[in-house]
This record gives structure tokens, C-alpha cells and sequence, in this order.
């Protein structure tokens, strides 16, 4: 999984053109430690359909993840087409994480179709 930074975020996410999971951490998140295997796994299996980033919230960071209307990590939040489709926060299991991101491809999927 790619970590991606403020000066990237646009290009890497709103320009793509597959689904994006953008997974927004911290460094002394607990509940981010826990969720990241599960996440690089799942990447590694769906990787074909669904792009996976992360993103490092810090004290330089702040104001830009504002926008993102953050109020916890981790959050995990899916756009395509530089549009949020969806949105998870908190720690969840891995078949709850494989539920969301497969919605989160049929979403997509038919957005493009829209």
C-alpha cells in the first residue's frame, strides 16, 4: 500500500481511474495498527480492482485533511472519479472490511455506467 502526501493526494486519487481506498492513520492510532494487516492483505487480493493508499495524519497535515471532515482515525474513505462513494470509520474485521470495499467496487462500477 502507497503512502501518498498532501503534494500527490490530487493526482493519485481524484485522477485515477480505478476505485481508490484512501486509508487516513496516525502514528499512535492503536485501533490503525490493528486494521493495516488487514488492509495490506486485502490489497493484495483486490488489488486488481481497487487502488489502496495511505495517508499519514500528522500536525502538518491537519489542515488539509479538514476537508475530508475527519474525526477519527482510522477512516478509511473510497472515491472514484474524485467523488467519495463511501466511508468507514473505526476498526472492523476483515469480513467486515471484504463486505464494504466489494460494495464499494459495485458502487463504483456503477457510477461509471451513470
Amino acid at each position: 500500500m502507497d503512502e501518498i502526501t498532501t503534494r500527490n493526494f490530487n493526482r493519485r486519487v481524484f485522477k485515477s481511474k480505478r476505485p481508490v481506498l484512501v486509508y487516513f492513520t496516525g502514528h499512535h492510532c492503536y485501533p490503525c495498527k490493528r486494521i493495516e494487516p488487514i488492509l495490506i492483505d486485502l490489497s493484495e487480493e483486490m488489488g486488481s480492482k481497487m487502488k489502496f493508499v495511505k495517508f499519514m495524519v500528522d500536525e502538518d497535515s491537519f489542515e488539509f485533511t479538514e476537508r475530508f471532515n475527519l474525526n477519527a482515525v482510522p477512516t478509511l474513505l473510497i472515491y472514484k472519479g474524485g467523488v467519495m462513494i463511501n466511508s468507514l470509520v473505526g476498526f472492523v474485521t476483515k469480513p467486515v472490511l471484504r463486505t464494504f470495499l466489494e460494495e464499494s467496487i459495485k458502487l463504483s462500477s456503477h457510477k461509471e455506467k451513470a
